[in-house]
C-alpha cells in the first residue's frame, strides 16, 4: 500500500504505536495518515 502511495506521489507520514520482538522479527504496529 505504501509503494502505491509514493508511486502516485501522495505526502503520508506514520506514528509508531507499539514495537516488540517476536523471536528473531521485531514487529512494528504504525498508524498511517494521507497529507492532501
Amino acid at each position: 500500500m505504501l509503494a502505491r502511495l509514493m508511486d502516485a506521489g501522495k505526502w503520508f507520514y506514520a506514528k509508531v504505536k507499539n514495537k516488540e520482538w517476536e523471536g528473531n522479527w521485531l514487529k512494528i504496529d504504525m498508524e498511517i495518515y494521507l497529507k492532501e
